[in-house]
């Protein structure tokens, strides 16, 4: 036999005990036994799952006919309020406000200007439409004279859920 013929298996043999001879993964020549003992000893039992008793599920909906909405249930974001007062005449000299973010003090109340819905001056008897937003369920109604703000008269408004929702200032 000639030194040639030796030389290539001699070769293909050191390639491939030095690329760790095939099947996962290299990371050196001599730790194969050594790993796959450490992989024996870190291998975990998967957690076992009790069962739970849990309500029957319902099919999903094939088309938009198929949805159930409960009853009530509305996608509006917003509804209108009607204001309606009937001051008399009082020479626009009052004011009313109907707010969203207040808190109430031993003093009264601390209304955020900001979150009113109305601000205007009352002169005699009017109508007023505002949008109010569908997590309005309560507002502040305030009303006062110009030259006596501190002395405002202050009603907490609680929605009803009506098809039109209405407050009366008397």
């Amino acid at each position: 036999m000639s030194s040639h013929s030796l030389i290539a298996p001699l070769c293909l043999s050191l390639a491939i005990t030095a690329c760790g001879g095939g099947g996962g993964g290299g990371g050196g020549g001599n730790n194969t036994a050594s790993s796959a003992d450490n992989d024996s000893a870190n291998t975990t039992p998967a957690p076992v799952q009790q069962p739970v008793a849990a309500e029957e599920p319902q099919p999903p909906a094939e088309t938009t006919a198929d949805l159930q909405v409960p009853e009530g249930f509305d996608l509006r974001q917003d509804y209108t309020l009607t204001v309606a007062s009937y001051i008399g005449d009082s020479g626009g000299n009052e004011f009313l406000t109907i707010c969203r973010n207040y808190s109430e003090n031993a003093d009264g109340f601390d209304v955020d200007l900001k979150s009113c819905l109305l601000k205007t001056y009352v002169a005699g008897n009017s109508d007023y439409t505002v949008q109010a937003r569908n997590t309005d369920d309560t507002l502040l109604v305030s009303i006062w004279k110009l030259d006596t703000p501190d002395q405002a008269k202050h009603r907490v408004w609680q929605r009803q859920y009506r098809d039109e929702e209405f407050i009366e200032i008397r």
